[in-house]
């Protein structure tokens, strides 16, 4: 994975951005905080978020960048970096030596802003239904205190 992460550093060059902290504001009082692995640009001027992946699954079980909220939130991060967003999101895939990426649209940054919207009047709500997945389930630090990993809880509830 190294020797070719860095053929591939040598091919298109140093990142603007690596490890960028970012704050985007969604309403008064709450700001989702991230980080992002790189952003770099193209020779001929195409703007990138890359969030690097170390997963071993093969790439047709890999998710593909295009409806990433992950994704498109970090590239409203750029924007608050850079004044612009990018023009591509995407996934370093590492153990698989592969970039896969999405045009970031109009489109994406409206559902991003409305997903993180309705986290936002959630959370003013105090209301936190829990979305269960089994991979993200298995390492979720909440698991004591989760109705849906702990059913004793839900009559607590």
């Amino acid at each position: 994975m190294l020797h070719s992460f860095f053929a591939r550093e040598q091919q298109v060059g140093p990142p603007l951005f690596s490890e960028a902290s970012f704050e985007v504001a969604l309403r008064p009082g709450i700001v989702l905080v991230g980080r992002i692995d790189r952003v770099e640009q193209s020779a001929d001027g195409v703007l990138r978020v890359l969030d690097y992946k170390s997963s071993l699954k093969p790439l047709d079980q890999l998710p593909t960048p295009d409806g990433s909220l992950q994704l498109a939130l970090y590239a409203l991060g750029v924007r608050q970096l850079l004044g612009r967003t990018p023009d591509e999101i995407g996934y370093y895939y590492l153990a698989h030596d592969t970039v896969m990426t999405a045009p970031f649209t109009v489109m994406m940054q409206e559902t991003v802003l409305g997903a993180f919207g309705d986290l936002a009047d959630a959370l003013a709500a105090n209301r936190f239904e829990p979305l269960p997945e089994p991979e993200k389930c298995r390492v979720c630090p909440y698991q004591p205190k989760c109705p849906e990993f702990n059913p004793s809880l839900r009559q607590s509830l």
